[in-house]
């Protein structure tokens, strides 16, 4: 057996056991995934939903592969990188201009942020795996791959915590590419009465990294090139819309040195190809200036039913 296994099982029964509520108003967001589940996208839906209702909202991350580990406090209007911050943090600050506090203490950087701002919700990241803490509303998200197989904890797998502690959620996003006619009963949550709903990714364009609309021809020759955890289904949805002649692939999160893009460029060259396709999250991490460096905007779309029971939450609590 894995020891992580062990490792878990002993952090989660030592932290669990001093579990206090988070002091400020949070919306948790967690997975058992190392990555690839969807986590990002589903926070990216929570703060704009938020700040369509005009609430004040601060992320709170760990800032994952970050080059500075001290706590950082990011707030409106700052110029950052993706390096000072992890490029998850550098996404959403990008897309949203609130305030970021980036430290593993989210208390202490939640608390540095209200000394500088007035914060109504806290939204933190990766919040499965703080123990020590349990928040207003829980959301985790689960992949349809999560559900039906067991626990593969890494190296083997991409797993970091058990699939049980999923029954600790106030709700559960299932990112799932099924036909609403073949959507899955999840018994195991139903059992324990926790709602769940299913989602799923909207294409709207192609980009590249200035932000401006691009607009690729079906018969064009595409190289992609990916940094994140599984690159799987992008790449299918690639091969269906353009003549992909190759696929690159670097480990989640990799921040592109200059002797990466010129290998980029290299094989663009030799393989003829029209565009290089990457992802939001990857382009960001690119010190580039080509046009035909462009990436696939997508939104999450998810139930009705998710949004009536933020709306719940928001009347109960603010």
């Amino acid at each position: 057996m894995n020891p992580l296994y062990f490792v878990i099982k002993f952090r989660n029964y030592v932290l669990k056991k001093r579990r206090k509520k988070f002091p400020y108003d949070s919306v948790g967001i967690g997975g058992i995934s190392m990555g690839g589940s969807g986590k990002t996208p589903l926070a990216i839906e929570i703060i704009k939903f938020l700040k369509e209702k005009n609430i004040s909202v601060a992320l709170l991350t760990r800032g994952y592969k970050r080059k500075d580990k001290n706590l950082k406090v990011i707030l409106e209007n700052q110029n950052v990188t993706p390096d000072e911050i992890g490029d998850e943090p550098f996404l959403i600050y990008k897309k949203f201009n609130i305030p970021l506090g980036i430290h593993k203490n989210r208390l202490k950087a939640a608390e540095e942020i209200l000394n500088k701002r007035n914060v109504s919700v806290f939204v933190l990241d990766d919040a499965m795996q703080i123990k020590k803490y349990y928040f207003d509303l829980n959301v985790f998200v689960l992949s349809e791959r999560e559900i039906f197989e067991r626990e593969r904890f890494f190296p083997e797998g991409m797993s970091r915590d058990f699939k049980r502690e999923i029954l600790s959620a106030d709700v559960v996003i299932i990112n799932t590419k099924m036909k609403e006619g073949k959507r899955f009963r999840v018994r195991y949550l139903e059992k324990r009465n926790i709602p769940y709903f299913f989602a799923k990714y909207k294409f709207k364009c192609f980009k590249n990294k200035k932000g401006e609309d691009v607009n690729p021809d079906k018969r064009d020759y595409v190289l992609l090139v990916t940094g994140i955890a599984n690159p799987f289904s992008l790449k299918r949805f690639i091969e269906k819309k353009f003549m992909l002649r190759e696929h690159i692939k670097f480990l989640d999160h990799h921040f592109y040195t200059e002797e990466d893009i010129k290998k980029i460029l290299k094989l663009k060259e030799k393989l003829k190809c029209d565009y290089v396709i990457t992802t939001e999250k990857d382009i960001i991490r690119m010190n580039i200036d080509y046009d035909f460096f462009i990436y696939p905007e997508i939104e999450i779309e998810i139930e009705d039913g998710f949004y009536k029971i933020l709306s719940n939450w928001l009347s109960f609590f603010l």
